[in-house]
């Protein structure tokens, strides 16, 4: 499957608001999360994965995979990382996008 290009699309909108830009320096505590084990089309080889709804210190709320840890506990602090998302097309063009981790 081909999918359109994240950094193409922000690059052509009007008002250019990236994610990573919104949440740059900003932690935030898990509020709630669930496990998956049935992943999405395209998604398979990530299972399972956490998938947290965070509270930012901004006041902001984001639904986001947390990474690098797969015991999680309402309250634990979190910070926003660059992680590769997919790989797409004949290319091999690497998608990255914004997940969390566990602040040590």
């Amino acid at each position: 499957m081909h999918r359109k290009s994240g950094a193409l699309y922000t690059r052509k909108k009007k008002e250019n608001y990236g994610l990573a830009g919104s949440i740059k320096n900003v932690h935030g505590i898990i509020e709630s999360f669930t496990a998956v084990y049935n992943a999405p089309s395209g998604f398979e080889k990530h299972v399972p994965y956490i998938l947290a709804l965070i509270a930012l210190d901004n006041g902001e709320k984001v639904t986001a995979q947390v990474v690098d840890s797969k015991n999680i506990v309402i309250g634990m602090k979190v910070e926003p990382c660059l992680r590769k998302m997919y790989v797409d097309g004949d290319e091999g063009i690497i998608h990255y996008g914004t997940k969390f981790r566990l602040v040590k």
